[in-house]
């Protein structure tokens, strides 16, 4: 192997290692900030409460989708990796693929319902700790799995089809109110810590660079959007936290129901700040699992 691939490759776990590590941190923060004190829970739970009441001026398609879901998203995606890791006789990735379904899935059960706690702060509603959300992190594996598998010239349409699912998804247990959405960005995080640590590093093609460079212009403004997001989600953060007239009504649960069915200038930006972010977060997460089978060959020569 040549001292640039060595290089390459070197530089590449070092990457994935340091994002995976990130991830963590961001799993931490999100349940220090939005579980653990009641701004954070108060913003939750009033962005859970606007997208379920601004959808329901669409037709119930959460309802379809999380119906239907293990029928016609979770299997189909997961047996197509299955299917396509066989077919290229790719045995141990698809090995690999598996151990980061699975672990995705038990560390959220795990942490849900064994090591996380949700402290009751005031911010009452029927769910109790939902935090990570089960749903998103399996539709997350179940992408990421797909994603893993693809060979060189699917890997870029497995990477779009990947990212839209798990946005989808993500939206619609919000949507329902099954989830909050510090739920759906912790089971995100968990999911990118097994996935960047178990799918392999190889190198692309050409067709596979051209498509990192395709996806490079897109998690730019992916980058954007969440930023975007995140600055609105943060500024409703602070005005929930400040109390001022927000909680009138009378229990804070019946603020945050009376804001959202009002459609409140803070819920609507909420939601919005929500919405995006949450939209961005996806497709980095699928796109920096993907780049890793589509990164530039370095020219070098041989060593022994």
């Amino acid at each position: 192997m040549s001292s640039g691939v060595r290089s390459s490759l070197t530089a590449g776990y070092v990457r994935r290692f340091s994002a995976a590590f990130l991830a963590a941190l961001l799993l931490a923060a999100c349940y220090l900030l939005f579980v653990c004190t009641r701004a954070g829970q108060a913003t939750d739970t009033l962005a859970m409460f606007t997208l379920s009441e601004l959808n329901r001026s669409f037709a119930p398609w959460d309802q379809v989708l999380l119906r239907e879901w293990y029928l016609f998203i979770l299997v189909p995606l997961i047996a197509v990796a299955v299917i396509v890791a066989l077919v290229r006789r790719r045995f141990a990735l698809g090995a690999r693929m598996l151990v980061m379904v699975l672990a995705a899935t038990v560390t959220t059960q795990f942490l849900k319902h064994f090591l996380l706690a949700r402290p009751a702060l005031g911010i009452t509603y029927y769910m109790t700790n939902s935090f990570p959300s089960g749903h998103t992190t399996t539709a997350g594996a179940a992408a990421v799995a797909l994603v893993m598998v693809a060979a060189d010239r699917w890997r870029e349409v497995a990477t779009y089809l990947s990212a839209l699912v798990l946005w989808v998804v993500a939206l619609a247990v919000i949507v329902a109110r099954w989830h909050r959405p510090s739920d759906v960005f912790a089971a995100i995080c968990v999911v990118s810590v097994f996935a960047l640590l178990l799918s392999p590093l190889e190198l692309g093609g050409e067709r596979g660079q051209r498509a990192l460079r395709r996806g490079r212009i897109f998690t730019f403004l992916a980058a954007i959007i969440a930023l975007v997001g995140v600055v609105l989600v943060a500024y409703c953060y602070y005005q929930l936290a400040r109390g001022g007239n927000y909680f009138t009504v009378g229990t804070a649960t019946m603020d945050l129901s009376h804001l959202a069915k009002s459609r409140h200038p803070l819920a609507l930006s909420l939601a919005t700040g929500t919405v995006l972010a949450l939209g961005g977060a996806c497709w980095i997460f699928i796109f920096e699992v993907a780049r890793a089978g589509m990164r530039p060959r370095k020219s070098s020569s041989p060593t022994s």
